[in-house]
């Protein structure tokens, strides 16, 4: 917790966290209206693993190092939501929240100094899939994700050394990495035999994976080991709407760059401050985005459309001195 901390190690440290969340809602009615949904206004099905190896919390803490340190982390989470109606109107709306977070030390915010002479793995690896399915026989049925809010959100952090905010000192030896793997399934289909058929989803995918994140302040770093960041996002959206007789659409979030996947590697970042940073081991980084959008909209007789947009971004930093006046 916070405080001003002395945090020696030695031996092995192994923190593991896993979580996962399922939930199924369904509705089914023979003529009326039907509606299955998650708490969509709020980010729906939530799932969180946290795993730290040293946590020191906030406060001027000194923390030595000598043992293996490995942080893993695995979030998934699953949500489906079903609506089927013979005669009038259905509707399903899903999404899902999905974050694995892995830090091997954690100094938290203050003026820390850290010496790590031990090998530190951080891995984190998050998983969200949301389906919605809305069928009617004649009338209407709309599926959707969260389009308003970016839809179903999978992030992955994995961090090696976190000092946070403050004038750190950090001594680095022995090997770091960091692993980030964020996969996003996100598919609403509405199907229709006479009627309308709408469906729209979305798609938010972050993995981010840093060796030494100093944080903002004046900072000292000094690597000599050798250390890896890769990151990995992956997002797919699809979206179907059919029917036979009528109107079907099928839409991503076209106003908000629809699904959207960004992976971010960083060897050191020092962040905002006046830093010196010495690096005498071996760098490497990998950053890896990818996203399949797929909006099908299809009618036998009458009018279908259908709209898809996607943003993907992937950036690889060896050293970044943040704002300041840095030496590196």
């Amino acid at each position: 917790g916070a405080g001003n901390d002395t945090i020696q190690s030695e031996g092995t440290i192994v923190a593991d966290a896993y979580s996962t969340g399922v939930t199924v809602a369904a509705a089914i009615t023979g003529t009326g209206v039907t509606g299955a949904a998650d708490a969509v206004w709020d980010g729906g099905t939530h799932t969180t693993a946290l795993a730290a190896g040293i946590g020191a919390g906030d406060g001027v803490d000194t923390i030595p190092n000598k043992g293996n340190i490995t942080a893993t982390s695995d979030a998934l989470t699953v949500a489906v939501d079903a609506a089927i109606t013979g005669t009038g109107v259905s509707l399903a709306a899903t999404t899902a929240t999905t974050t694995a977070q892995a830090v091997g030390i954690d100094g938290g915010a203050g003026n820390d100094t850290i010496q790590s002479e031990g090998a530190i793995l951080a891995d984190a690896s998050a998983t969200g899939v949301a389906v919605a399915a809305s069928i009617t026989g004649v009338g209407v049925s709309g599926a959707a994700d969260a389009v308003w809010d970016g839809g179903t959100h999978t992030t992955a952090l994995a961090t090696g050394i976190g000092a946070g905010d403050g004038n750190d000192v950090i001594h680095t030896v022995g090997a770091i990495t960091a692993i980030a793997d964020a996969t996003t399934v996100a598919v609403d289909a509405a199907l229709t035999g006479k009627g309308v058929a709408l469906a729209a989803t979305a798609s938010t995918t972050t993995a981010a994976a840093t060796g030494i994140d100093a944080g903002a302040g004046n900072d000292f770093i000094d690597h000599t080991g050798n250390l890896t960041a890769d990151a990995s996002a992956s997002g797919v959206g699809v979206a179907v709407g059919l029917t036979a007789f009528g109107v079907s659409a099928a839409t991503d979030a076209v106003w908000d760059a629809g699904t959207k996947a960004a992976a971010t590697a960083t060897g050191i970042d020092a962040a905002a401050g006046d830093d010196t940073i010495t690096s005498t081991g071996n760098i490497l980084v990998t950053a890896e985005a990818d996203t399949v959008a797929v909006e099908v909209a299809l009618t036998a007789a009458g009018v279908s459309a259908a709209l898809t947009n996607t943003s993907v971004e992937a950036q690889a930093v060896g050293i970044d001195g943040g704002d300041g006046a840095d030496s590196i």
